[in-house]
């Protein structure tokens, strides 16, 4: 995609501080014609750029129903490709009981390995190390064989700072639109 212009960085900003706001309130906001933000708001969705999702925190932070979250680093034993893993994310357990325990997951890659990064969230923190165990090292192993595993590091995370380059768990941004422009100065696009 080619760099953004500015109405669509004035567009994605309202978005930000509202995700709810719709195509007549950021007219109105910005100033930006109302066919102009509907066309760039549908172009950058179409394009996959501006993706919408609902999260929950379940966190002590927020419901209180996880009080566990330790990072998994799971190092994967040499000759284990990345396409090897990702092929073989179709044939992981049918019930995949323990998708409700990973808050996020990410593939990458350590001194020429492949490294799986799991955040794990459980009510108890003891529970984490039995979902991982019992549950995902079983289907590790039947996906990708035996002892497909060359390491394994945890960390207890306790307090999440930011997220999505904008949210921060110590400034939340206010619903309303602000009266004046602080809250936009604050907001990373890509400028």
């Amino acid at each position: 995609m080619k760099p953004l212009d500015e109405p669509s960085r004035k567009i994605i900003k309202e978005l930000i501080l509202n995700p709810r706001s719709s195509d007549n309130q950021i007219s109105k906001i910005t100033g930006i014609p109302l066919k102009t933000v509907n066309r760039k708001r549908k172009k950058l969705e179409e394009s996959g750029n501006l993706r919408y999702y609902t999260h929950l925190d379940l966190s002590t932070q927020g419901t209180g129903l996880f009080h566990g979250r330790d990072l998994y680093l799971v190092t994967l034993k040499t000759g284990i490709t990345k396409d090897m893993f990702m092929s073989g994310l179709a044939k992981f357990s049918p019930k995949y009981v323990y998708v409700k325990h990973i808050l996020e997951s990410f593939v990458g890659e350590k001194n020429g390995r492949v490294v799986l990064m799991f955040v794990l969230e459980s009510p108890q923190p003891s529970d984490l190390i039995e979902i991982f165990n019992a549950e995902i090292v079983p289907d590790l192993n039947d996906v990708l064989g035996k002892d497909c595993i060359h390491s394994i590091d945890t960390l207890q995370l306790t307090h999440q700072i930011s997220r999505l380059h904008n949210y921060s768990a110590e400034r939340i941004i206010n619903k309303k639109h602000p009266k004046n422009d602080k809250g936009h100065e604050m907001i990373f696009v890509d400028d």
